[in-house]
């Protein structure tokens, strides 16, 4: 069996198939999801950056952002359906084979990083081509080139028309039965898979569909035909686009990673990042660039009872596989959950139709962490003193989720390159109205609090951001290193979660809405939204009047 997916309209060749497919979807306002979405902006690292407000906001100026803000669109609560693909085609009566073989002839060269002290590095990228020197193989290779389907990333193991030589591990016990198993053309992925036949499988030669609308239904789709098989080609598409951050996001992520590091250093831990030079390299370069990160930013006794908790939860069993619940994508992660609070979430949640009681987010594990009370009220801080008086997007802030504690089991020396299944891929954590289709859960900006002490770059693990256009082009990586916080927009960054190796990978996650409160959005003093809301009050009150019309 063949697939064809249709990533960009309908191309000829399926208007020529004598078989499509409809695929109905459905979308959950309320967890995270990573349906794909429009690749909308052009360039790569000189994304045109939000506005930003470059001094402090006293009342009237909140008021005139509040009166100037637009309305959001009423969100749909219950499951939205419309995932239409026309996404599979059986072309041949061969069944997909390709047994994986690990690190095959691969040896990983680490490239210059951007900021040594944050980020893993992204290894080797080349992607080895090797082919039989036939003219089936050369016609192949030359068809994907004429479409621009191959990139620098790409490196002939031969000149066309010369065979290339055997891979390591390559199936068959004389070389004439190892090339036949190859067949025409063969690949050798930067994370160790072997890809055999190439040219005999129609989705190898498929436009890019990673970063766009529909992408993961279309994946899911791939996958209930191919089975674990989908995931190489997934990764075929992936090692053949990735790109480093451009040389000007490059330089100015590490202009920015430095001037934090130097007021970290200068202030107390735990406290620093309340500091004026602090403040402007934070919300500086959350609007430059869509994320930032702070170091130390709890007391350590703080952040070491947290990561115990977290332990403590993984070992006991209580954390259960992490979920997306837009009807497609349950291949796209690979770590556990648990919903946390200082009480347990489920006490927030409402009763079903038999009385049982309902867990308010996707999974079904929940509990009470009591030591989360200071953790909250520190970012909480940081969102309403520090990021919302400076940055615009975030005055919609009204409530944030539950905690959410995440586990990525380790990768191990006998694991094999499928089991980076066990990270998370590319997505974003708030789809909008992708495709045409309200996927908005409320979330605004995402922050993610490491607990992972003495974490090295041999551990990988990273969280890996990537600009929007290009879809694969890295903006910037962040190992997740213990009391080490990262904050980014929910809708504006797209990112994947890197599988952790000999190591697991602990986290908790918290994400700010821009919607009421309910059984999985929780009010918080301070809460951006709000103040704007009293300060209009208050004002319209002294002028005689009723206030300005707020959105939630």
């Amino acid at each position: 069996v063949n697939v064809r997916r249709i990533p960009r309209g309908v191309p000829s060749s399926m208007r020529q198939a004598n078989s499509c497919f409809a695929y109905s979807a459905g979308h959950s306002p309320v967890a995270a999801s990573g349906c794909g979405f429009p690749a909308c902006l052009s360039g790569g690292g000189d994304r045109a950056p939000p506005q930003a407000v470059a001094q402090d906001v006293g009342a009237s100026s909140l008021l005139q952002s509040a009166a100037s803000a637009r309305r959001r669109p009423a969100r749909v609560e219950g499951a939205l359906t419309g995932v239409v693909l026309c996404g599979a085609v059986l072309r041949r009566a061969e069944r997909l084979q390709g047994q994986r073989y690990r690190r095959a002839c691969v040896r990983p060269a680490q490239l210059e990083l951007v900021a040594p002290s944050l980020v893993g590095g992204i290894t080797d990228r080349r992607v080895r081509l090797g082919h039989d020197g036939s003219s089936q193989a050369a016609e192949w290779i030359q068809g994907l080139r004429a479409r621009r389907l191959l990139t620098p990333n790409v490196e002939l193991l031969s000149p066309l028309g010369q065979p290339s030589p055997l891979p390591d591990g390559a199936a068959g016990g004389s070389g004439t039965e190892a090339g036949e198993a190859l067949g025409h053309v063969f690949a050798l992925l930067p994370d160790g898979r072997l890809l055999r036949r190439l040219e005999a499988k129609a989705l190898a030669s498929d436009p890019p569909s990673i970063g766009i609308p529909g992408e993961w239904a279309s994946w899911d789709y791939a996958m209930t035909l191919l089975g674990s098989e989908w995931r190489d080609f997934y990764a075929w598409e992936y090692w053949r686009f990735l790109q480093p951050p451009g040389p000007q996001r490059a330089e100015a992520v590490a202009s920015g990673v430095q001037a934090l590091e130097n007021a970290a250093a200068r202030g107390v831990p735990g406290q620093w990042w309340r500091e004026g030079g602090a403040v402007e390299a934070a919300t500086a370069m959350l609007n430059e660039h869509g994320f930032c990160v702070w170091d130390d930013f709890l007391p350590a006794a703080t952040a070491e009872a947290i990561a115990s908790a977290a332990l403590a939860a993984w070992s006991d069993g209580t954390m259960a596989s992490g979920t997306v619940s837009s009807g497609s994508g349950s291949f796209a992660r690979g770590d556990s959950v648990l919903w946390v609070n200082t009480e347990d979430p489920s006490a927030f949640a409402s009763s079903d139709d038999l009385g049982r009681r309902l867990v308010p987010k996707d999974g079904l594990s929940s509990a009470a962490v009591p030591a989360l009370g200071s953790v909250l009220a520190s970012i909480d801080a940081l969102v309403a003193e520090v990021i919302a008086p400076k940055l615009h997007e975030a005055r919609t802030i009204s409530t944030r989720s539950h905690a959410m504690f995440t586990c990525y089991p380790a990768l191990g020396e006998a694991s094999g390159p499928q089991d980076s299944a066990r990270g998370y891929l590319r997505h974003v954590d708030n789809e909008g109205s992708a495709g045409g289709v309200n996927c908005d859960n409320g979330r605004v900006l995402t922050t993610i609090l490491y607990l992972n002490d003495g974490w090295e770059a041999h551990n990988e693990g990273q969280l890996r951001f990537f600009e929007r256009s290009p879809p694969l082009q890295v903006r910037g990586e962040v190992l997740p290193r213990l009391n080490r916080l990262i904050a980014f927009w929910s809708a504006e960054v797209p990112h994947e979660v890197v599988a952790p190796l000999h190591r697991d990978r602990f986290a908790c996650t918290f994400w700010y809405l821009d919607r009421a409160p309910g059984p999985s959005a929780v009010a918080f003093e301070g809460a951006p939204a709000s103040l704007l809301q009293q300060a209009s009050v208050a004002v319209a009150r002294a002028a005689g009047g009723t206030g300005l019309d707020f959105v939630d």
